[in-house]
C-alpha cells in the first residue's frame, strides 16, 4: 500500500483522471437517483389518481343505493297509512251493515255496500302482500362491499322497480266504500222515519177506537137505563124527548128551503143530517145523553153523544169529518160556515 500511494503521488496525471472519473460517476449516480425518484413521484402520483376515481365511482353507486332505499321506505311508510285507512274503513262498514239489517226500506243500498266491502278487503290483502314482497326485497338488495360500487348500482336498479300499486288503489275504494256507508245511514234514517209514522198513526187509530168504545158504552148504559120508558112511550104514542124529522136528502138547496133536517150522507161519506142554524140548529140537543127522535128518512130514536167536531169550511174538508157514528147532525154555530158543529148520535132503536 504504501508503494501504491507513493506511485500514486509520483503520477499527477493519474490521480488527475482518477478524481474526475469519480466525479462523473457521482454525478451519473445523482442523476439516477433524480430519474428513479421522478420515476416514483410519477408512479405515485398515478395511484393516486387511480384511487380517487375508483372512491368516486364507489361513492356515487352508494349515493344511488341509499336514494333508492329512502325512496323505498317513504313509499311504504304511504302505503301502511293507506292500508290502515282502508282497514278503518272496513271495520266500520262492515259495523253499519250489520246494524241495517231490518232496518231499511229497500236492501239496495246494503247491497251496494256488501259489494264495496268485499272489494277493497280484497284490494287491501293485495297491498298488504305487496308490501311483505317489498319488504323481502329491501333485505335481500342489501348490497355487498365492491371496489367500484358495482353491488350497489344492482341493489338500487332492484329498488327502482318496487312499487306499490295495490296500495295506490286503496284510497279511493276507501272513499267509495265510506260514501256507501253513508247511503245505508241515509236509508236507516228513512226507515226510522216511516217507523215513527206507523207508530203515529197505529196510536192515533188506538186513540179513536178507545174514544169511540167508551163513547159507545157510555151510550149503550144510558140506553139501557131508558130501555124501558122508550118502548112505553112510543107505545102510548107520545114522542121521546126532542123531535126532529128528517124531510128530504140533498144538499145546499134543500137546506136552504129550511124545511127540517136534510140528509146530506152522500155529500159528507159518514150517515149526516144538516139544518141552518135559524131553521133549527139552534134549538138541536147537544147535551150528553139526550134522547133524540128522528122521523122521516134516517127514523129512529137516539142518544146525544156530545158535540164530536166544529169544522171551518176554508179548512177542512171532507175527510175531516167523523166517523164511527151512526148518525151525525151538522149546523153552523150563529150561521158561521167557520163553525159547523157535528154532534154525534147513537142508536137506541
Amino acid at each position: 500500500m504504501a508503494l501504491a500511494r507513493i506511485h500514486a503521488r509520483a503520477d499527477p496525471l493519474t490521480t488527475r483522471k482518477a478524481r474526475g472519473a469519480r466525479k462523473r460517476l457521482r454525478r451519473r449516480t445523482l442523476r439516477l437517483i433524480a430519474a428513479a425518484a421522478a420515476v416514483a413521484g410519477l408512479a405515485a402520483a398515478g395511484l393516486v389518481v387511480a384511487d380517487d376515481a375508483r372512491a368516486s365511482t364507489l361513492d356515487a353507486a352508494v349515493a344511488r343505493y341509499a336514494t333508492a332505499v329512502a325512496i323505498v321506505a317513504a313509499s311504504e311508510v304511504h302505503a301502511v297509512g293507506t292500508i290502515t285507512e282502508a282497514q278503518l274503513g272496513i271495520v266500520t262498514a262492515n259495523a253499519t251493515l250489520v246494524n241495517s239489517v231490518g232496518r231499511v226500506l229497500g236492501e239496495g243500498e246494503r247491497a251496494e255496500l256488501s259489494a264495496g266491502l268485499h272489494s277493497l278487503t280484497a284490494n287491501v290483502a293485495n297491498a298488504a302482500d305487496e308490501l311483505r314482497r317489498a319488504r323481502r326485497t329491501v333485505v335481500d338488495q342489501t348490497p355487498t362491499y365492491s371496489p367500484f360500487g358495482e353491488t350497489y348500482d344492482s341493489s338500487a336498479a332492484d329498488l327502482d322497480e318496487i312499487h306499490f300499486a295495490a296500495a295506490a288503489l286503496l284510497p279511493t275504494g276507501t272513499a267509495d266504500l265510506a260514501a256507501a256507508g253513508e247511503r245505508v245511514n241515509a236509508a236507516v234514517a228513512a226507515w226510522q222515519v216511516e217507523q215513527d209514522r206507523l207508530a203515529a198513526v197505529a196510536a192515533a187509530e188506538a186513540a179513536e177506537a178507545a174514544r169511540v168504545a167508551a163513547e159507545k158504552a157510555v151510550a149503550a148504559t144510558a140506553a139501557a137505563q131508558d130501555s124501558s120508558s122508550v118502548p112505553a112511550a112510543k107505545a102510548s104514542g107520545s114522542d121521546a124527548g126532542y123531535h126532529k124529522n128528517v124531510w128530504t136528502s140533498g144538499f145546499q138547496s134543500e137546506i136552504d128551503r129550511c124545511n127540517g133536517a136534510v140528509d146530506v150522507s152522500a155529500h159528507y161519506g159518514p150517515r149526516t143530517i144538516a139544518e141552518h142554524w135559524s131553521c133549527g140548529g139552534r134549538s138541536f140537543p147537544t147535551s150528553v145523553g139526550a134522547v133524540i127522535t128522528i122521523t122521516g128518512q134516517d127514523a129512529g130514536v137516539y142518544r146525544v153523544v156530545g158535540v164530536v167536531a166544529v169544522l171551518n169550511v176554508d179548512v177542512n174538508g171532507t175527510g175531516d169529518v167523523p166517523s164511527g157514528y151512526d148518525l151525525l147532525y151538522q149546523t153552523c154555530i150563529n150561521g158561521s160556515s167557520a163553525r159547523m158543529s157535528f154532534t154525534g148520535l147513537t142508536r137506541i132503536t
